[in-house]
Formats: structure tokens, C-alpha cells, sequence
């Protein structure tokens, strides 16, 4: 008699993930474009309008007063612009959340990219496609009728590492690596 197999359902989450939306924001690219262009010109409303000295700002009524002065130049949009803390940009709260922002951002996207960063660093790929040889910007054909084992030892008598990834149709790839310690530099010193 044959046995079912019987597949466990998920536990269910009790609807949609509430963080979700926020991660896949916080990890975007056109949203972090979008960060930089809004911090970007906020900073510019900065510079363009004057900003209070720290002096002035701490101090109530002479920032009063100071804004009062400024009322020459804008007139009537004077008391507009002191209510949008447009003159004192780079302390307002608006202008620190959307740093704050841009910052929980870039922390996010770091962390949710350091895992294959760290996998790639620490195993690299060594096996690709034939379309990475053919499309790669870095690339020369080499016909030689030596074996893999004659290159590899060729590289391995210059200061590097030989590993052959892959053979194919009869070729092997050799490729070579710098041997630990070794900062891909000529090892003899050159003339001048």
C-alpha cells in the first residue's frame, strides 16, 4: 500500500507584514534618489536664505529682533519663512528628520546587502557562463597550443596563484590570483 505525504501548511502571519512596505521603501534606489535630491535642496533653501546666528537663535528676542531686520528684504513672507524655520535650516526639525531618513536608509540598505557582500568577498565565483567571456570589457582571446598545466605553472612561476575553474570543449580556464601578501605589484623594482 502506498503512504501519502502530507506538507505541513505555513503558519500563518495573521495578514501582511507591516514592515515590509517600509523595508522595500528604506532598500530602494529611486527612493534614496529622491532622498538625496530633497536633502539636497533643502540645503540649498539653506544657503539662499540667510541664516541666524547661533547667538541670535538661543536668544528669543534677539531673534525677534533679527527676523524684524530681515523684514526689509522679504517683506511680507517674513513671518511665512520664520514659521517654515527657513532661517535656521540646518537646525530645524524638518531638516533633521529628513537626515535622519536618509541616514535609517542607508543603514537599512547596508544591512540588507552585507550578507552576499561578504559572500562574494569570502567565496568569490569562479564558474560563469561563456556570455561573461564574450561580454566582459576586460577580455583577450589567446590561442596557444601549451596545455592548462604549462599555463598554470607559468602563472605559478610568477608571483601568483593558478587554479583552473573549468574545463570546456577540451580547454581549460586558467586563471590566475595574487598570492596572499601580494599587492599585484611588478616583484622587480624598474629602472628609471
Amino acid at each position: 500500500m502506498a503512504s501519502a505525504t502530507t506538507t505541513r501548511p505555513r503558519p500563518s502571519t495573521g495578514g501582511l507584514d507591516p514592515f515590509r512596505p517600509l523595508f522595500r521603501l528604506l532598500t530602494s534606489v529611486q527612493f534614496a534618489l529622491v532622498q538625496l535630491g530633497v536633502v539636497a535642496f533643502a540645503a540649498l533653501l539653506g544657503v539662499f536664505f540667510p541664516q541666524a546666528p547661533d547667538p541670535v537663535r538661543l536668544n528669543p528676542p534677539a531673534f525677534d529682533a533679527w527676523t524684524e531686520a530681515q523684514r526689509g528684504t522679504y517683506g511680507p513672507f517674513t513671518n511665512v519663512l520664520r514659521r517654515l524655520d527657513l532661517f535656521e535650516v540646518f537646525h530645524s526639525l524638518w531638516f533633521n528628520a529628513l537626515l535622519m531618513l536618509l541616514l535609517m536608509s542607508v543603514a537599512v540598505c547596508t544591512v540588507n546587502r552585507f550578507a552576499p557582500i561578504w559572500r562574494s568577498v569570502r567565496r568569490p565565483i569562479r564558474r560563469v557562463n561563456d556570455r561573461y567571456f564574450e561580454t566582459a570589457h576586460a577580455r583577450a582571446i589567446l590561442a596557444t597550443p601549451a596545455d592548462a598545466g604549462a599555463v598554470e605553472g607559468g602563472w605559478r612561476r610568477k608571483p601568483y596563484r593558478a587554479e583552473t575553474v573549468a574545463e570546456r570543449m577540451g580547454r581549460a580556464i586558467s586563471l590566475p590570483t595574487a598570492t596572499p601578501g601580494h599587492n599585484w605589484r611588478p616583484s622587480r623594482p624598474t629602472s628609471r
